[in-house]
């Protein structure tokens, strides 16, 4: 059975995501892509680059990482959506997905490490501290961490009128409270985080883009069907006001001018942890070491990897014997009779 937020995102936010009515997504992912770009992806090198992106979407930040690098990617997604992953396979073929939430990424891809690992957008249901340790020990030595993620501090214009007297009666005393959120409360807090978790620090800024809504249709656009407050959009019953209340809204709420805080930050995990990870890398779960793979919920279910074998490609210059590791189950240590070199699957 689905949850509540699978729902969401299947049914009304991912057929409009990539709409992105007011650009922040967009700008956000393209201040990120700068970061990476002046941290690696203008380097030439011959080996591809194993990314990982929790909570993937519909992969446009991928598509646009492909095209900005000189090196080939190899591409892993994960994300909490059946449909978010349909659209993100299409627009990446070569796409080795899997679904399940973000704070269960040790369970996925325990054959590789990566150079680059990315979550943007998923610290409001999954803390950075949550995220912040896994990241560190899927990274290969030197590799990056590119977070996006909203704080506390957003959507000031919006807390306040969602807690006037007259909203508030509206909705039998109920409120907009964004406080089950799990967001960092600013960019100090998210490179706190990083630096207790022993990244270097390469980039970090805070992304405040204006937002207008000039009547409550807009607002829809971007606060329900965008996905930025989709569960508190529910649980206010907004999505199904009538004509009337619309009107009123448009009448006595509307326009608002807004603005929302954003931090994007690059952190890399510095060379000399490389022995501490190295046997670290333990497969948990019910993860298996096969390519032509989707994890869904304990079974694979048919999406592929670059035609469904690596193309003698490696994870973490590892090979993978012909392809793939022959549906040998990660758990115990081993990738089909072949050593995970004390229980890491990515032979290092």
């Amino acid at each position: 059975m689905k949850t509540d937020i699978q729902r969401q995102y299947d049914e009304i936010i991912a057929p409009h995501y990539d709409l992105d009515p007011q650009q922040v997504t967009t700008n956000a992912l393209g201040i990120a892509l700068g970061q990476l770009s002046s941290a690696m992806l203008d380097r030439s090198a011959s080996q591809p680059l194993d990314l990982l992106d929790v909570g993937i979407g519909t992969g446009v930040f991928c598509e646009r990482l492909r095209a900005a690098s000189r090196r080939p990617i190899r591409p892993h997604g994960l994300d909490i959506s059946e449909r978010m992953l349909e659209l993100a396979k299409s627009r990446i073929p070569d796409l080795r997905a899997a679904r399940d939430d973000a704070a269960n990424m040790s369970r996925h891809f325990c054959d590789c490490q990566f150079d680059l690992i990315c979550t943007h957008f998923i610290t409001g249901f999954v803390p950075i501290s949550v995220l912040a340790p896994e990241v560190h020990r899927r990274l290969k030595p030197g590799g990056y961490w590119s977070f996006v993620g909203g704080t506390s501090q957003g959507f000031p214009e919006l807390r306040r009128v969602a807690q006037s007297p007259l909203i508030r009666r509206l909705h039998g005393g109920r409120e907009l409270d964004l406080g089950g959120l799990k967001t960092p409360f600013d960019q100090s807090a998210v490179e706190s985080v990083m630096r207790e978790h022993s990244f270097q620090l390469r980039s970090a800024e805070t992304f405040a883009p204006r937002l207008d809504f000039p009547n409550f249709d807009a607002f829809m656009a971007f606060a329900w069907r965008g996905a930025w407050l989709t569960p508190f959009i529910e649980q206010l019953r907004l999505h199904e006001a009538g004509k009337a209340l619309r009107t009123f809204f448009n009448l006595w709420v509307f326009p608002i001018s807004d603005s929302h805080r954003i931090v994007i930050a690059l952190g890399q995990k510095p060379l000399a942890d490389s022995l501490k990870d190295t046997h670290s890398l333990e497969c948990e779960g019910s993860g298996r070491c096969e390519d032509n793979s989707s994890y869904d919920g304990g079974s694979y279910d048919g999406g592929s990897y670059d035609g469904g074998s690596y193309d003698s490609g490696s994870c973490d210059g590892d090979s993978y014997d012909s392809g793939s590791c022959d549906s040998g189950s990660c758990d115990s240590g081993s990738c089909d009779s072949g050593s995970c070199d004390s229980d890491s699957c990515d032979g290092d």
